[in-house]
C-alpha cells in the first residue's frame, strides 16, 4: 500500500511474522498488513519484507520489499534456506 492511498483505508494493522538476524547490524522482518477499505469495507492483506540497518542501537535505514521470502533476504545475502535454519 502506498502512503498516498492511506486515507482510503481504516483499521490499518501491521505486524511482524518473522524477524531474522542478518548480521552486520541488519535485521530482516517479514510482515503482514491488513487495512480495510473505507468505502467498500473489504479487507486487503499484503505481506512484505523490511531490511532494517542499525548503528549504535538506532535504526538508520529501512528498505521495503514486496516479496519478504526472496527480495528482502537476497538484499542481505541470505536465502530462504538460511532464514529457516535454526
Amino acid at each position: 500500500m502506498s502512503s498516498g492511498c492511506a486515507e482510503d483505508f481504516r483499521d490499518w494493522r501491521i505486524w511482524p511474522e518473522k524477524i531474522i538476524d542478518a548480521g552486520d547490524d541488519r535485521v530482516v522482518a517479514s510482515a503482514r498488513q491488513t487495512p480495510i477499505g473505507k468505502a467498500s469495507g473489504v479487507p486487503v492483506e499484503q505481506r512484505f519484507g523490511i531490511v532494517f540497518t542499525f548503528r549504535s542501537g538506532q535504526v538508520i535505514e529501512q528498505r521495503h520489499y514486496i516479496d519478504p521470502e526472496e527480495e528482502a533476504l537476497e538484499a542481505v545475502g541470505l536465502s530462504e534456506q538460511d532464514a529457516h535454519a535454526d
